[in-house]
């Protein structure tokens, strides 16, 4: 998906728990005082380089969420989808498999959200 088409969903993301289930390796500042659709402050990648509107990034999502679950949009997508065949959770416990245990939940801020 092109980065605008990221930022685009983030900025029309219409609650803040449907924008902070889905964020990974980039971390948003959104102020909530804006009208949806441009809430978006910035998006930056975790290195602190903001999004190319122009580059593609993949993102992977479950299907209730890739179909407006939660509340999260995809307005003017230049998403395409793909079927990954496997179940979330079983990809899920796999990942988890391969991790020092305990796993411990990162401490990095991907979402501030102005009021």
């Amino acid at each position: 998906m092109l980065g605008v088409a990221v930022v685009a969903a983030c900025a029309a993301t219409r609650s803040s728990s449907a924008a902070a289930a889905f964020i990974s390796g980039a971390r948003a500042v959104v102020d909530t005082t804006r009208p949806p659709g441009s809430r978006m402050v910035s998006l930056t990648l975790d290195s602190g380089t903001p999004l190319d509107d122009r580059m593609q990034y993949t993102i992977v999502i479950n299907d209730f969420m890739a179909t407006g679950g939660d509340d999260l949009a995809f307005p003017d997508s230049t998403a395409v989808m793909r079927e990954l065949r496997s179940m979330d959770l079983d990809a899920t416990i796999a990942y988890l498999k391969t991790l020092p245990s305990p796993v411990r939940a990162p401490r990095a801020n991907r979402w501030t959200f102005k009021t």
